[in-house]
């Protein structure tokens, strides 16, 4: 009678073994694509980080170099033209109309808001629906 019961054990046993490798396999896919994703995500915020970086660049030029800081409380736009194909904002990010273009927008900050000498400078970035933001004092 023992014989009898030994009957399909390595049918189940070998069953069991696909339905654990098969499950090990489907969750590390998961968590692969998940880092796929994120990796994608972070080329993207790479690109709107130096976006925000470029207006905070351009408006120490202003402030130090040309000696002309624009007004407190003044907010303007700018356009990287990323793939050459020309256009214009005027409104960061609401008027970014190309997917494959950057814009920074930046406004300039009362110092008592900042908690600065002179004044703040805050810089957002935006590329593919990815934001940045940095600000500084001076």
């Amino acid at each position: 009678m023992s014989k009898f019961f030994q009957q399909g054990v390595s049918l189940y046993l070998s069953i069991m073994i696909m339905v654990i490798l098969l499950s090990i396999v489907l969750g590390t896919s998961g968590i692969l694509l998940g880092q796929l994703k994120m990796m994608k995500g972070i080329e993207n915020s790479v690109i709107a980080f130096y976006a925000a970086d470029t207006g905070i660049e351009e408006e120490i030029k202003y402030i130090y170099k040309d000696n002309n800081p624009t007004s407190i409380g003044i907010s303007y736009s700018n356009l990287l033209d990323l793939d050459g194909d020309g256009g214009s904002v005027t409104d960061c990010p609401s008027d970014l109309s190309d997917s494959d273009d950057a814009c920074y927008k930046i406004t300039i900050l009362a110092p008592a808001s900042c908690g600065a000498t002179n004044g703040c400078v805050q810089s957002l970035g935006v590329y593919k629906g990815t934001q940045r933001a940095i600000q500084v004092t001076y």
